[in-house]
């Protein structure tokens, strides 16, 4: 008598595997995401701490370069100066941008995926440090994100 594996029982395992696999893809999709997010959230929370150091120093919020700001964060960037008071770093998933004025800035943050972004994160930062924060979503799967961060003190601003 041989011994082995029937057709069916063989097409049973592949059956599992394929249900499991179903289930498991989409998560781990959304814990990778939520892993990106954190890296551009860290990035804009170091950047407000470092604009509000800049202007206990400088006396005013004009920075004009990423490198004034006494961050670390920008190792991995490629950063590049916008008009006055005003840049802009590129990492791999994301595409910082700051402005600001004599009393503010404004942080964002915009999620790039194939040459589009389906949600940015906006922050406000004065000399307090950040006031006000914002997911924008412009796709689902950008409002699918913003909602996890509603409990976190961010408003969720969908934009389509």
């Amino acid at each position: 008598m041989k011994k082995g594996f029937t057709l069916i029982e063989l097409l049973v395992v592949v059956l599992i595997i394929g249900i499991l696999s179903a289930v498991a893809l989409p998560q781990y999709q959304k814990a990778v995401e939520k892993a990106r997010m954190a890296e551009a959230i860290a990035t804009l929370e170091a950047m407000a701490k470092g604009i509000v150091l800049y202007n206990l120093s400088a006396g005013d919020f004009l920075v004009n370069d990423i490198a004034d700001l006494d961050i670390d964060v920008t190792k991995s960037f490629t950063c590049s100066v916008g008009s006055a008071n005003s840049g802009e770093c590129l990492s791999k998933h994301w595409r910082h941008h700051w402005s600001c004025w004599n009393n503010s800035c404004e942080l964002e943050s915009y999620r790039m995926i194939n040459g589009s972004s389906p949600y940015s994160l906006q922050a406000e930062v004065d000399a307090s440090g950040i006031y006000d924060r914002y997911c924008l979503s412009y796709s689902d799967e950008g409002l699918a994100v913003c909602k996890t961060l509603e409990g976190q003190g961010w408003h969720n601003d969908p934009q389509y």
